[in-house]
């Protein structure tokens, strides 16, 4: 099953997954600069993005340059992937694309082994 096939009941029951909230979860962690570019990208396209009404739009609109800017200030410690095949656990139905996904790996074009589960080679 892809992953935007899950529901969160789905989630919860099968994986054990609890929602929880956390007040502040990251008020000790410094603000970053953004730079210049971002800020009037967004700018210019936030209305564009919300007016389509697509998800696609969104991404391409908001999302892409969000994560292209965190990239770049980033580079040297992760990496960067769109549209990668991820599949952790065929018979769990954990497979299919991922929109977007940020590694630990920098300097490097595949995801590695490591973020995968082992048992399904």
């Amino acid at each position: 099953m892809a992953y935007n096939k899950f529901t969160m009941p789905q989630l919860r029951k099968e994986y054990g997954l609890v929602n929880t909230t956390q007040a502040a979860l990251f008020a000790a962690v410094p603000p970053l600069e953004i730079s210049e570019l971002l800020r009037l990208n967004l700018a210019r396209q936030v209305e564009t993005a919300l007016r389509s009404g697509s998800e696609k739009a969104r991404s391409e609109y908001l999302i892409v340059p969000i994560l292209l800017e965190d990239y770049e200030q980033a580079r040297d410690r992760a990496n960067l992937f769109s549209g990668v095949e991820f599949d952790v656990d065929r018979k769990r139905g954990l497979s299919g694309f991922c929109d977007f996904m940020s590694t630990l790996a920098p300097h490097t074009s595949e995801i590695p082994a490591s973020s995968r589960d082992r048992s399904n080679h």
